[in-house]
């Protein structure tokens, strides 16, 4: 059983509002996948989204990431949004350690103890980001479904 990550309606709110860049690991291609409709989401809401998928060279126009490790100088990324099996979490950590993010938030169904070792870290999981958007903030009219 996953445990829940004890975060309330206030600080999800308040991670939502205050985010700008969002890291998506894992990023689609493919619109009618939840990791291609979700950024596009984040994106028609405004988010800079810097999407991470070692195939593809770009998604939607927006140049892709082969890791996160080949992040761009010292910009902050307010949140790393991750779409990636929970048993490859601990090896994820590893590529983000250098990166200067606030949030590392795990996609639903996606959980592992090892995030417990990030210190100084805000940490979301087993939430849909999208999801948690449109309940806090309103409507996703127009967005392509999710398979």
């Amino acid at each position: 059983m996953v445990p829940s990550d004890g975060l309330n309606d206030e600080e999800i709110r308040s991670i939502l509002k205050r985010a700008k860049v969002i890291m998506v690991i894992g990023a689609s291609r493919d619109p009618y996948k939840a990791s291609g409709a979700i950024p596009r989401y984040l994106i028609s809401k405004g988010y800079r989204v810097v999407p991470v998928n070692p195939f593809a060279s770009d998604i939607d126009g927006v140049r892709a990431l082969r890791s996160p490790s080949e992040y761009p100088g010292e910009e902050r990324i307010d949140v790393i949004d991750v779409f990636r099996p929970s048993e490859e979490i601990p090896s994820l950590l590893e590529s983000i350690r250098g990166l200067n993010f606030g949030v590392l938030w795990l996609q639903e169904g996606i959980y592992h103890p090892a995030v417990l070792q990030l210190n100084n870290k805000k940490l979301v999981w087993n939430r849909c980001i999208m999801k948690e958007h449109v309940r806090l903030f309103g409507s996703r009219k127009g967005q392509p479904g999710i398979r």
